[in-house]
This record gives C-alpha cells, sequence and structure tokens, in this order.
C-alpha cells in the first residue's frame, strides 16, 4: 500500500490504535504479573510509556498528512510509521530485558530512539511544509 493513496492516513491511524491498546494490556501485565524487581519494572513501565505516548504521535502524524498536499502529506505519513517503528523497537528490547535479562540486539534501544526523534522532526516538518501554488 502506497503513502500516498487514500488509505495510508488510515493504515497508519488503525495499527498505531492497535499498538496504544496493546499498551494497556502490556502495562497490566507489568503491573500485576511480571516477577521482577523495581528497577526492572521502571524499564518496563518506560516502554509502555514511550510506545504510548509515541502511538499517539503516529495518529497525530496520519491526521496531519490528511490536511496536507502531496510531499508534505507524503512526509508526514513517513515519519509516523518511522516513530512508531521505532517506539516499537525502543519498547521491544525493554520489554525483552525486564524478562529475560538480557540485551538481545546491541544498539537496537538507540536506534528506536533516533527514528522516535526523526519521526517529530519529520512531523514537525510537514507541518510547516508549504507548497508553491
Amino acid at each position: 500500500m502506497s503513502v500516498m493513496n487514500g488509505r495510508g492516513p488510515d493504515f497508519l491511524i488503525a495499527f498505531a490504535a492497535i499498538t496504544a491498546g496493546a499498551c494497556v494490556a502490556l502495562g497490566a501485565y507489568g503491573s500485576h504479573v511480571l516477577d521482577a524487581d523495581a528497577d526492572i519494572k521502571l524499564m518496563w513501565d518506560k516502554g509502555v510509556s514511550y510506545q504510548m505516548w509515541h502511538s499517539l504521535g503516529a495518529i497525530a502524524a496520519a491526521l496531519l498528512a490528511t490536511q496536507r498536499s502531496a510531499k508534505a502529506r507524503t512526509l508526514a505519513l513517513v515519519a509516523g510509521w518511522v516513530m512508531i517503528l521505532g517506539a516499537l523497537t525502543f519498547a521491544s528490547i525493554l520489554y525483552h530485558f525486564a524478562i529475560h535479562e538480557e540485551i538481545y540486539l546491541q544498539g537496537a534501544a538507540p536506534m528506536g530512539g533516533y527514528m522516535m526523534m526523526a519521526g517529530w522532526v519529520g512531523i514537525a516538518i510537514a507541518a510547516l511544509w508549504r507548497s508553491k501554488h
């Protein structure tokens, strides 16, 4: 599916809504099931928090895309996808560490962080983009 067609924003919103909804279950798991010390639970909660906020950011990117011309629309959608994939990368590393107490992909958490930051920058640029008529 191309980010340029009319369903691009809808698909991003749906995917981000599912990942946001998963945060509710993940938060409950961390609070009621995860058998870990306070520091590990804090790490788990940080993953849930980042995943939730960036899911909402991806929804904002998709909504922005519906209000922009072609280039800014594409930028907003790409930024939203980069943001949500970065959040899932970052959070999944924290979740895995909280459960297994091992880092399974060295450097993946920082890469996810860079992707989240790039997503926010992309949204800002798309919001300020003015096309020439």
